[in-house]
Formats: structure tokens, C-alpha cells, sequence
């Protein structure tokens, strides 16, 4: 069986979502240095194709993943 492709080395931090104007910010898990991707933009291999309020999701050649903002205690992200 072929070998899954290694998920991005990223953790999604924040977005801003402002009208036209969409950011997402992730941390290189590798380097632990923050990035900054709009959507078409990319890091690592993956390219940000969408940003919503909570989420980003990314793809490279193989495979679409969703990153999610972590979850605080209350519940709300």
C-alpha cells in the first residue's frame, strides 16, 4: 500500500477574515516561526486554498486537509 503523505507542518493560530481582505496564520512546527499565507499562497509544499473564521484548508498535489483553530477551555476557539 502506497505511504499517506505527511500532514503540513503547520498549526493554524488565527485568521482574519475582513471582506475581501483574508489572512491565516500558522506556526511551522518545524521551526516554530510564524507564517503568514493568504489564499494561493504557499509553505512547505501546501498551498492555503481557503479561510473561514476557524478553519484554513490547505493542498498540495495529493491531498486537501482542514486545519482548525485549537479549542479553548470554554469552548469557544
Amino acid at each position: 500500500a502506497p505511504t499517506p503523505p505527511a500532514p503540513p507542518p503547520l498549526s493554524l493560530v488565527g485568521s482574519v477574515v475582513s471582506g475581501d481582505d483574508r489572512v491565516a496564520v500558522f506556526r511551522d512546527d518545524r521551526t516554530r516561526a510564524f507564517v503568514r499565507l493568504r489564499p494561493g499562497e504557499s509553505h512547505a509544499g501546501w498551498v492555503l486554498r481557503d479561510i473561514g473564521r476557524l478553519e484554513a484548508i490547505l493542498e498540495n498535489d495529493r491531498e486537501t486537509i482542514t486545519l482548525a483553530l485549537p479549542r479553548r477551555s470554554g469552548g469557544m476557539p
